[in-house]
């Protein structure tokens, strides 16, 4: 008697109770797939690169140079090593936290499972909560690889307990506050790779805009700098970590601080049980409405009666020119033609607006130059160019696979390599516009800087030289995209692999540039790492040609596994 009575005390009061049994049901399932192995294998891949990489970048140990004075900078190495570690896993626990919750309500949704999951005693908090924390835990186990690594490093000295207890906890609050939003996002779109860009998006534009505007209101006047710092220890994460950073680095104290950074956690955990709470609210009216959109009636009704939204498709149908691929591809909205679609392009409109207006002024009143906010500006939009090609490329296949017209699609007249040249031109022709923008600040930043003779030919050869890497890269992430899309079934699992191999692709090439810049007591024997002009054209050129070469490759692995595993 006085067991039981014992047990279900602990079971009322098991932290995990609240999770409920799908988050058993969700480890289970994560055990048996392939791709949670392949992402441990990878994130280790990567987090060897870095520390390897940022360990010959600051202890340069082919120098020659006596005991004393290389332990006297063991100290400083493993500030740096532990710095780089801890921004690590903070930039990659926000993005594969995003990743792997995308698809959480959206997944049950597609394969029909959330209405019958919904009919359970299973509340709706604990389906949330459980994808919440099945998604959680996978990010967990990863950041428990680094543990050991920074125990060690802490060894050589300098580096406070306060700055990992500070890192792990930001990166962990942060993460949980991604996850949710992406979560939430998942309720209402079934796309897991544009839930999980959206809500990286979303976070990113959010944390920009809010530093950009306080800036500008510190500039004018509007805003006292105790204020400005207050909000941003609020709102901001990469503030608080860099400030906590700097402090460990220099050895000093964080700065002037309004709230300390429990303070960060406690309001980033309170968001994150906001979201839950609206995706809890928001979970059976998408259900619902999947249930409803099913239907045969539902399509039907959907069909004779249209939306009050529905002028957004009546539209003029394109002719048919040229390759039918690329027609088909460009037809493809970029947005969903509703509400939600709507209310997407007025925020982000809203958010340009505001960016440019903070850039505008702090120009005006800040005097920041313009050819180096041209460059930034510039490089932000190579990013977000390079990302929306290589979602169109990735997902180009596995949107057929998922929408089960791929089978017709292979049916008709059309060869491999036509099929595989127009998804390739398609992805190019839906993203030239951010090309475009990237071209135009591109040269506005080489219009506007200060001139100088002596440097305006190796500017231009710079220019040459970074137009042919851009150029090869899209060649190498388009095949690559169209590649992966032909071996997996998802949009989502393609666009992973995808930016995942090309992160780790630039990784590795830089690892092996820099063993070659960094010199050693025998670098007479590289003529290379002595001419950093050389060096800098070098690591741009071959790079271009590895991507190139492997492009080609990529394309036609690409046509040869166009019909193979069709019905998979």
């Amino acid at each position: 008697m006085m067991t039981s009575q014992t047990t279900r005390i602990l079971e009322q009061i098991n932290p995990l109770r609240l999770a409920g049994p799908l988050f058993d049901k969700e480890l289970r399932v994560a055990s048996r797939r392939r791709r949670f192995y392949a992402m441990r294998c990878v994130y280790i891949c990567l987090f060897g690169i870095v520390v390897v990489y940022t360990w010959l970048l600051v202890a340069r140990p082919g120098h020659k140079s006596t005991p004393l004075v290389w332990a006297s900078r063991m100290s400083e190495v493993g500030k740096i090593v532990t710095a780089a570690i801890v921004w690590f896993q903070f930039i990659m626990a926000q993005l594969l936290t995003a990743i792997l919750l995308s698809g959480a309500i959206a997944t049950e949704i597609r394969h029909r499972t959330l209405d019958a999951l919904l009919v359970t005693p299973i509340s709706d908090v604990q389906i949330v909560t459980g994808k919440l924390v099945s998604g959680l835990l996978q990010l967990v186990l990863l950041l428990a690889v680094s543990l050991p690594l920074l125990a060690i490093v802490r060894v050589f000295g300098g580096v406070p307990w306060n700055f990992l207890v500070c890192g792990l906890c930001l990166t962990f609050a942060t993460a949980v506050l991604v996850g949710a939003l992406s979560l939430c996002l998942s309720v209402t779109n079934r796309q897991a790779h544009q839930v999980a860009t959206n809500a990286v998006g979303v976070c990113m534009l959010f944390w920009f805009c809010t530093g950009m505007l306080i800036a500008v209101l510190v500039q004018t006047s509007r805003l006292s700098n105790s204020t400005a710092t207050g909000i941003l220890d609020l709102t901001s994460p990469y503030v608080v970590l860099f400030r906590q950073t700097r402090a460990m680095l220099l050895a000093s104290g964080p700065g002037p601080v309004v709230f300390p950074w429990p303070v960060h956690c406690l309001v980033a955990l309170g968001a994150a049980g906001g979201l839950l709470l609206l995706s809890v609210w928001r979970l059976r009216k998408a259900a619902a409405g999947a249930m409803v959109s099913a239907s045969p009636e539902g399509q039907s009704a959907g069909a004779e009666r249209p939306g009050r939204l529905s002028w957004l498709g009546r539209r003029a149908i394109r002719p048919v020119k040229g390759s039918p691929i690329v027609w088909k591809e460009l037809c493809r909205p970029r947005v969903p033609r509703n509400r939600r679609g709507i209310l997407s392009v007025v925020f982000l409109t809203i958010a340009i607006a505001l960016v440019v207006g903070c850039v505008v002024v702090l120009i005006v009143v800040g005097h920041a130059p313009v050819a180096s906010v041209c460059a930034g500006a510039a490089s932000v939009f190579t990013l977000l160019f390079i990302l929306d090609v290589t979602t169109s490329a990735a997902g180009a296949i596995p949107r057929e696979k998922e929408a089960r017209t791929w089978p017709i699609l292979l049916a008709t007249p059309l060869g491999n390599g036509e099929i595989v040249r127009g998804k390739a031109f398609g992805a190019i022709r839906r993203s030239w516009p951010l090309l475009a923008v990237v071209v135009i600040l591109t040269l506005a930043a080489m219009l506007l800087a200060p001139e100088d003779g002596r440097h305006s030919e190796s500017a231009l050869l710079q220019m040459g030289m970074s137009a042919v890497s851009l150029s090869a890269t899209l060649v190498f992430l388009i095949t690559l995209g169209l590649y992966v899309g032909t071996r997996v079934r998802t949009a989502t699992m393609a666009v992973v692999a995808t930016l995942g191999i090309y992160v780790g692709t630039q990784m590795l090439i830089g690892f092996l540039f820099l063993i070659l810049a960094v010199p050693t007591s025998h670098s007479s024997r590289f003529v290379i790492a002595n001419r950093p002009f050389l060096l800098s054209i070098v690591s741009q050129v071959v790079p271009a040609m590895l991507y190139a070469g492997a492009g080609l490759l990529l394309a036609r692995g690409a046509v040869v596994r166009l019909r193979r595993n069709v019905f998979s």
